[in-house]
């Protein structure tokens, strides 16, 4: 879809080039580049209450807006009940198993147990299924560099970089939209929140 989408983008045919970008934010919902894309092509085509709610989106499922304490996982682990904390993560997890905010403390006990081959797997789990998830991202670098694979490391930094970077252009598309439809005190609001980023 994303080719497909570039050669209408080349033709100039951005309702096509919509279409393509809608598909693929159904298949990727939490890819945050897919969001920043798809923002942009709604401004370019007036669409500006659709840009906002794809904006609106992209910040928040930012892996910055996305932790969900869970103060009894939280007690066990700072009592240091660490196999008891995995168990409850476990029991939460077949409820839930695509809750990437579990399986990353899934990964963080793991990690804590001495489990770092089992954590490493976790934490790129999570990215398979968040792909900007920078809190995820941050600690399989850091567990590869602890690993001393510091090539491996050095990709996870380098990408964590990126997706801060989106963040950014999430709220700077979105202060766009906002002035273009009208709003322009939420734009100057939702540009001094992406000042402070």
């Amino acid at each position: 879809a994303q080719r497909l989408a570039a050669i209408y983008f080349k033709n100039n045919q951005l309702e096509r080039t919509i279409e393509q970008y809608e598909l693929l934010k159904s298949e990727y919902p939490d890819d945050i580049s897919t969001l920043l894309i798809l923002g942009h092509l709604y401004i370019a085509t007036a669409r500006y209450t659709q840009a906002i709610d794809t904006f609106n989106t992209a910040i928040l499922i930012h892996p910055d807006n996305f932790y969900a304490p869970n103060h009894e996982v939280d007690g066990l682990i700072a009592d240091g009940q660490l196999h008891e904390a995995l168990e409850y993560l476990e029991d939460l997890l077949q409820a839930e198993p695509s809750r990437a905010d579990l399986l990353i403390r899934q990964a963080d006990v793991l990690r804590m147990l001495g489990s770092t081959t089992d954590a490493v797997s976790q934490y790129e789990e999570v990215l398979h299924l968040c792909p900007d998830f920078l809190e995820a991202t941050i600690k399989l670098g850091t567990q590869y560099l602890l690993a001393e694979q510091e090539q491996l490391a050095a990709q996870q930094f380098n990408k964590a970089v990126e997706i801060n970077d989106n963040i950014v252009d999430a709220y700077i598309g979105l202060a766009m939209s906002q002035k273009l439809a009208g709003n322009e005190a939420d734009a100057l609001g939702t540009l001094s929140l992406a000042g402070a980023i």
